[in-house]
């Protein structure tokens, strides 16, 4: 079926209006209006099918979760019948441009209630442009993009790459249980990995709070404000719980950083990343 000129647009969409707007509710109108309501309604969603499949098209669901694309265009057919619902012909805009976002704003429901954890939809339509933009410079570059070149390329700070790096991680759900490589053995699973990872983690930091502890005993004042720094307090905790001032704490962690700098540049300092965790 053709999509609707303007003009048919208008008639469906006066036709529609009238139906959904008369008080005090859609139910209390008179059977004629309800009726040419209805058909209206039931002609601009057949004939906008085509908007469905485009929208669905532009999902790259193969990278996100297991989900048929019926499924999409079949939540995708919701959003379009709300859109017709909700459509004002008289604002002058073609009823593509408006049902669009409502078709897409279905099909990301969808996505989420199927990998069962919750991402905003304007943060997931973010991760999306971005995977995307990451496709094209690939394709135009020969190799990925850095974090850097991404951040330039969408407009991101730090935070929001990574904030945009963890929403992605909540798409990619795998079992437990499920096998890193082809070894089968039971020490190969990805939980054990994951334990794993977290033992590396606990022996790195207590390497680098007993690096700290022994690099700076002489400046007894600079050791107790890095030490409160690698444990996450900011330069207001730290300087409140030393009963400082907050540049006199700044000033104590410059000292510490020159020191440190200087008893382990080229030694372990460079093996624990104890200087790229103190520039966050």
């Amino acid at each position: 079926m053709p999509i609707p000129s303007f003009e048919e647009q208008l008639i469906h969409g006066r036709a529609i209006r009238a139906w959904q707007d008369w008080p005090p509710s859609p139910a209390d109108a008179p059977l004629r209006v309800k009726r040419s309501g209805l058909r209206s309604r039931e002609q601009m969603v057949a004939r906008n099918m085509r908007l469905v499949v485009t929208c669905s098209r532009s999902f790259n669901v193969a990278g996100i979760i297991s989900l048929d694309v019926a499924d999409l265009i079949q939540e995708g057919s919701i959003g379009l019948a709300r859109a017709v619902e909700k459509f004002d012909p008289m604002r002058g805009y073609k009823f593509s441009t408006y049902a669009v976002p409502w078709i897409r704003q279905s099909m990301i429901r969808l996505i989420h209630s199927a990998n069962g954890i919750r991402v905003p939809v304007k943060r997931s339509e973010r991760m999306h442009q971005l995977r995307q933009w990451r496709e094209r410079f690939q394709l135009e570059h020969g190799r990925p993009a850095t974090d850097v070149e991404a951040m330039a390329g969408m407009d991101l700070s730090p935070a929001d790459l990574q904030t945009l790096a963890l929403a992605a991680a909540c798409h990619r759900q795998a079992s437990l249980d499920v096998l890193i490589n082809d070894d089968e053995s039971e020490s190969n699973t990805l939980l054990t990995a994951i334990q794993a990872s977290s033992n590396n983690a606990s022996t790195r930091r207590q390497q680098q709070l007993q690096a700290v502890s022994c690099a700076l005993a002489p400046w007894p004042q600079q050791q107790e404000v890095m030490l409160r720094r690698l444990d996450g307090e900011t330069f207001a905790e730290v300087a409140r719980g030393m009963g400082l001032g907050l540049e006199q704490a700044k000033g104590l962690s410059r000292s510490g950083l020159i020191n440190l700098r200087e008893r382990l540049e080229g030694r372990e300092s460079d093996q624990l990343g104890l200087f790229s965790t103190f520039r966050r």
